[in-house]
């Protein structure tokens, strides 16, 4: 505004101009008034705008801005506010990932120290996780296994069976409890694993699949299978023991005596054994003894059970066979050992014989111990009539 001298006005124009004059003063102090609050409201936005820019990089713990303009004041405390509640959530998840990764690890330690494969299946079966010692225990390896079912790789039998079972325990969300199942090695040999397992669910409570375990048992079921056989059978021969042949002897009188049948034994003795021992030694005699048990194996039926009874004396139970039958296959099993070179070291051959004492039940007894004695009876009467001879009692 050009300068105004007021000297040249009347009074009353003076006091018009000095009223212009200040109202010019008051714009021009105004608009640097405005001038300095938009400078200062964009430099506070600019802060604001870095701040922002930071916390949208995650970095919560950068200062805000010292903010001065009034009205972006309430923006930078609010934005305070924000970043100490964003900056304590992010704590909680730090805390969160630090022991989810501890469980992961403690998770993957237990998995590798243990022996047993732990396992992950869909309702349908399907594995969804396999942990690596499945390779140790089947042959695959962990990834092979994604996608595949334990019933397609265990025998047809066992596996049609097995998928049965997994459904109607689906069906009822039942514990898998200590099933022995068999299932196939990837070089197909047999492998016995041992599975426990539970279901899982979704938020309806509906079964979507079982998390579990297996373990390999097949050499304990091997050895169980051993102890069982050494428990029932003779170790020398492979011939059942006395024992077992008490227990069937009783089991196949008390059939007889019910539904009406026959039945027969006869006890087998090897004549002179004594002899083998002291010109040969044990071994030879132990040689012999095995390949007794061999023929009487050999020369019974199958429905027939021989057993070692003790020292040289071996007995067969024949069920269902009358005396006459009976004393003819005593007769070919005499002449059997007769007739057979016993090897007893290198080329030497020994020739021996066997005396053996038939008895049938119900000619000559209405028990089995009553069978038993009169068998022996018999065997012994075969040793007094010069040995090599079969007969009755």
């Amino acid at each position: 505004m050009p300068e105004v001298n007021l000297d040249e006005f009347s009074d009353g124009e003076k006091a018009l101009w000095e009223e212009i004059l200040k109202l010019f003063d008051s714009r021009n102090e105004l608009q640097a008034r405005y001038r300095r609050s938009m400078a200062q409201l964009l430099a506070d936005a600019d802060a604001l705008t870095e701040t922002l820019g930071r916390i949208g990089l995650g970095d919560f713990n950068a200062p805000v801005a010292d903010i001065n303009h009034p009205g972006l004041k309430t923006v930078s405390i609010g934005i305070e506010d924000m970043v100490r509640q964003l900056k304590q959530s992010q704590d909680e998840l730090n805390k969160l990932i630090m022991e989810l990764r501890l469980s992961e690890e403690k998770f993957r330690q237990l998995v590798e120290s243990t022996n047993d494969w732990i396992w992950e299946v869909d309702s349908n079966g399907a594995f969804r996780y396999s942990s690596p010692q499945v390779e140790s225990i089947l042959g695959y390896k962990p990834e092979e296994m994604i996608g595949r079912t334990p019933f397609e790789m265990m025998p047809e039998k066992e596996g049609k069976k097995l998928l049965a079972a997994f459904n109607e325990w689906k069906k009822r969300a039942a514990l898998i409890t200590r099933i022995e199942n068999v299932n196939l090695h990837k070089d197909g040999r047999r492998v016995i694993l041992e599975t426990s397992g539970a279901p899982f669910f979704n938020e309806h409570g509906e079964v979507i699949g079982y998390r579990g375990v297996d373990r390999d048992i097949t050499d304990r079921k091997r050895m169980e299978d051993r102890l069982r056989h050494l428990a029932s059978h003779d170790a020398l021969t492979g011939a059942y023991n006395r024992q077992v042949f008490q227990e069937r002897i009783r089991e196949e009188m008390d059939r007889a005596e019910r539904y009406d049948l026959t039945l027969s034994i006869f006890m087998l003795d090897i004549d002179h054994f004594k002899r083998v021992n002291d010109s040969f030694g044990h071994s030879a005699g132990d040689r012999v003894l095995r390949d007794t048990a061999q023929i009487l194996e050999k020369t019974i039926r199958k429905t027939d059970f021989i057993a070692r009874y003790g020292g040289e004396e071996f007995t067969a139970i024949l069920p269902e066979t009358g005396l006459v039958n009976a004393r003819e296959l005593a007769e070919r099993l005499r002449s059997r050992i007769s007739e057979y070179n016993f090897r007893i070291g290198g080329s030497k051959a020994l020739k021996l014989s066997a005396s053996i004492g038939v008895a049938a039940y119900p000619e000559h007894a209405q028990s089995a111990q009553d069978l038993v004695d009169a068998a022996d009876s018999a065997m012994y009467a075969a040793k007094a009539a010069g040995r090599n001879k079969v007969k009755t009692a």
